[in-house]
């Protein structure tokens, strides 16, 4: 079980950019992107629900913004698992690095019709070093197959 202190001090020793920390610090974020993401509150509100989700090893970092999908960090592994909470034991996607991660971050900001200069800005504040690549990807996929597609497109960062 861990506290909300142990998984943002999990999250910092990551060395991931700052806003992912100010993120358990404020409520408000930077280009609206506490919709993004997010402490998984409900896990710290409710510690006795996290086994069903950690077994007891999976470290809580952030969510989705809305508590539909938490990330994980799995320190024996050393890679990230995301889970759908509603159904975490069939919904385990495992990322092997945080740019991975962030690709997940930022496809979803990039969905919402967010404008390319931004997008650049949020890249940056975010450590996201796949910008260029990932709307390459986006402008060139088709519609058919797109979740195989963007999954595939993540694996290969």
């Amino acid at each position: 079980m861990s506290t909300r202190d142990e998984s943002l001090a999990a999250l910092e020793s990551l060395g991931v950019a700052n806003v992912f920390a100010d993120s358990y610090r404020s409520k408000k974020l930077p280009h609206n992107l506490d919709i993004h993401f997010g402490p998984p509150e409900e896990l710290f509100l409710a510690p006795d629900t996290q086994d069903v989700y950690t077994n007891g090893r999976l470290i809580p970092l952030l969510d989705d913004g809305n508590f539909g999908t938490v990330t994980f960090l799995d320190p024996d592994a050393n890679n990230f698992v995301q889970m759908d909470v509603e159904v975490p034991e069939d919904s385990r996607i495992v990322l092997t690095s945080w740019q991975q991660y962030l690709a997940e971050v930022f496809i979803g900001i990039a969905e919402s019709d967010t404008d390319d200069e931004e997008l650049a800005v949020i890249a940056q504040l975010i450590g996201f070093q796949h910008m260029d690549r990932t709307l390459q990807f986006m402008d060139s996929s088709p519609d058919s197959g797109w979740c195989d597609a963007r999954a595939e497109f993540i694996a290969s960062l």
